[in-house]
């Protein structure tokens, strides 16, 4: 009975751990908290750590201090926060355009109205 109750309650630590219940029912930030998030990681994009990201995950274990690899950590936090909390996904608006009317519409609307 102790075993299952050991079990049990390693898997309520590890689901508290990853998060699971909590990922699927994320809401959404509002925009001043989105506006912090974001200046905190263009904070990180200036201060080169996708240079340290692009060596892989080998390099910056060995190479980095540990403090380099808990700021990895938390801009990669950071930016999955923004992407899927804030409207827009954290990028730039996007406009539609409207899609241009083909040469054949035009041909046709204007075959119709000269013959009324």
């Amino acid at each position: 009975m102790t075993r299952y109750i050991t079990i049990l309650c390693a898997v309520f630590v590890a689901l508290a751990l990853i998060g699971a219940p909590t990922g699927a029912l994320a809401n959404k930030l509002d925009k001043k908290a989105c506006k912090t998030l974001k200046s905190e990681r263009a904070e990180f994009l200036n201060s080169g750590i996708l240079a340290d990201m692009s060596q892989g995950p080998e390099w910056v274990r060995d190479n980095l201090p540990s403090e380099g690899v808990e700021r990895i950590k938390r801009y990669l936090i950071l930016d999955a926060t923004v992407i899927f909390q804030c409207p827009n996904g954290g990028g730039p608006k996007i406009k539609h355009k409207k899609k241009p009317k083909s040469a054949k519409k035009k041909i046709i609307r204007k075959k119709k109205s000269s013959q009324k």
